[in-house]
């Protein structure tokens, strides 16, 4: 049977969500491209979110969607959310989760908050680190939910073509990095995650991140229902439902509502693919014990442009070409 659309996960840039304590995800706002900064030093002294129970790092979640931001969850206690270092408050967008609060810190580092239900502060004012910028919202059983903290660096992520990525993910940094000492090595022993490079392109080769041909280049960086289905990924990730971790292995994000997107033993490494390889397939692992697992057939046309259709059916049974329902992706 053949699939004539792929149902791709939708790109969602946000902190991977507490099963207890659920981080934020960011509003429609993008922070501006951050400015060359001067030799002050930058770092946070204070936790955004005192006694956080879960904190999270930067890097690819299970799905494939960017965590460009460290999550810092607890369910019961205060709710105060604090500046964790001093700057000078230059935007606050409410979106549909919830509040985020945008600064610049020394050396003109862009930092922000996520997921504040209020605020404390307005534009324009100037904060000290522990000073009071807001409170953290709650969901429908009281419980309180994450707050998200995402810090900005010169040094963009290494995306082959940069201008499909808002600047929240092209130049996100792993925030824990920034803390002093010892908080520092409290808050990654606490995470327990390594942060991950968002990106696995390689260039000349299938790994990394496609897009449908169809997908207008402007809109690349939106997660719309206009733009979900056309974003392809192979990618790699040590990540896994829930913020646990496990060994680094092979994901891509393209499903037909079958497989799960783990390639089975067998299917080829992406990295190893180029445009001499010709037809290759992936075999996905199915939904369920009673279903056909997923066969996703690929083809670099050109360094630049892949060719792509799901099937599914009994193994063994799959086509050796192209149907008219293939789809084309572009770099």
């Amino acid at each position: 049977m053949r699939v004539s659309t792929l149902a791709l996960v939708t790109l969602v840039v946000g902190a991977a969500a507490c099963q207890q304590a659920p981080a934020a995800t960011a509003p429609v706002a993008s922070t501006p491209t951050p400015t060359p900064t001067t030799s002050a030093r930058f770092e946070f002294t204070v936790a955004p979110l005192a006694d956080a129970e879960f904190v999270d790092t930067v890097g690819r979640s299970w799905t494939g969607s960017f965590d460009t931001v460290a999550a810092f969850g607890r369910i019961w206690g205060p709710d105060v959310v604090v500046a964790p270092a001093a700057g000078r408050v230059v935007s606050i967008v409410s979106g549909t989760s919830g509040v985020r609060v945008d600064l610049i810190g020394a050396g003109l580092t862009p930092f922000y908050l996520m997921g504040l239900a209020s605020t404390s502060v307005t534009v324009g004012q100037v904060v000290s680190a522990g000073d009071d910028i807001g409170r953290r919202r709650h969901d429908s059983r009281g419980r309180g939910l994450g707050i998200d903290l995402g810090v900005m660096s010169l040094t963009p992520q290494p995306f082959l073509t940069p201008a499909r990525y808002s600047n929240d993910v092209l130049y996100c940094d792993d925030p824990i990095r920034y803390f002093a000492e010892p908080l520092k090595a409290q808050l990654q022993a606490r995470a327990g995650l390594a942060p991950m490079p968002l990106s696995d392109d390689v260039a000349g080769t299938l790994m990394g991140h496609w897009f449908d041909e169809t997908l207008p280049f402007q809109d690349s960086a939106e997660a719309t229902v206009q733009t979900s289905g056309k974003k392809l990924w192979f990618f790699t990730t040590t990540r896994r439902p829930g913020g646990s971790s496990g060994p680094r292995m092979l994901k891509i994000t393209t499903l037909s509502g079958v497989g799960s997107g783990v390639p089975l033993p067998g299917s080829p490494d992406p990295a190893s693919i180029t445009p001499a390889s010709g037809l290759v397939r992936f075999y996905l692992e199915p939904s369920s014990p009673s279903a056909w697992p997923e066969v996703l057939l690929v083809q670099m046309v050109s360094s630049d442009r892949l060719r792509v259709e799901g099937w599914y059916g009994k193994p063994g049974t799959e086509p050796n070409t192209f149907s008219s329902a293939a789809r084309f992706f572009i770099r």
